[in-house]
């Protein structure tokens, strides 16, 4: 399965040519970020199966997939006000996972750092709430140095290819700045290779990858 999620910058001044670069890549999933009512016609035909957050002024989540979209879900994380995260599950094959695409406000004063929490806080419930493979993914607003990662996943269910070095915001200062966008996978699943990928425009890189089920952990889950 190939995953890219990128910030699309609500202010984008030429989304054709980003969308064009994502294309290119061939993704099967898709997660965006600050998805304006202006900009979502750009990208909404890239995949055929698509779920979008439109109420945000600064843009939504959006997630595009190759296959049906079931057990769709829009919500407000636990007491998170400002944006809404989506829940899919997608079956391919034999195999199915559970996608989590985020874009929690970024935690710049007092009310945004707790929106940011309470975002999280509500993230990790539905987490832990099933043990489907999953996937969370988008512009998290904060780098894996942050403190704030224990409200995402004290457990450690997660792991991911992000190394803190390699900033995705602001993506003028590449390759310095914040990893603030990131593909976090269940443990039985592989990142085969992962790599950021050009602004084209936005004021974040993209981050892309190629996963797949590790099935290794999967004969040994289903022998116990």
């Amino acid at each position: 399965m190939r995953i890219l999620t990128q910030n699309v910058w609500r202010f984008h001044k030429n989304p054709q040519r980003l969308s064009k670069a994502m294309a290119l890549l061939q993704p099967d999933l898709l997660i965006l970020s600050e998805v304006t009512p202006a900009l979502y016609p750009y990208f909404s035909d890239l995949l055929p199966y698509r779920a979008w957050d439109e109420a945000p002024k600064d843009g939504g989540v959006c997630v595009l997939s190759r296959w049906p979209l079931e057990n769709l879900k829009l919500w407000y994380p636990h007491q998170a006000k400002r944006r809404q995260a989506i829940e899919a599950f997608i079956t391919t094959g034999p195999d199915r996972i559970r996608l989590l695409a985020i874009h929690p406000q970024a935690p710049l004063n007092a009310p945004s750092k707790q929106d940011h929490r309470c975002y999280l806080e509500g993230i990790q419930e539905h987490l832990y709430a099933d043990e489907t493979p999953t996937i969370v993914a988008g512009d998290f607003n904060m780098n894996t140095l942050s403190k704030r990662w224990k409200y995402l996943d004290p457990k450690k269910r997660l792991y991911g290819n992000t190394p803190w070095w390699q900033g995705t915001y602001p993506a003028l200062l590449s390759p310095l700045g914040l990893a603030l966008d990131h593909i976090l996978i269940d443990r039985q699943l592989l990142i085969e290779t992962a790599h950021c990928t050009p602004a084209q425009g936005s004021d974040h890189k993209g981050r892309f990858c190629v996963v797949k089920h590790d099935k290794a952990v999967l004969f040994e889950k289903n022998t116990l």
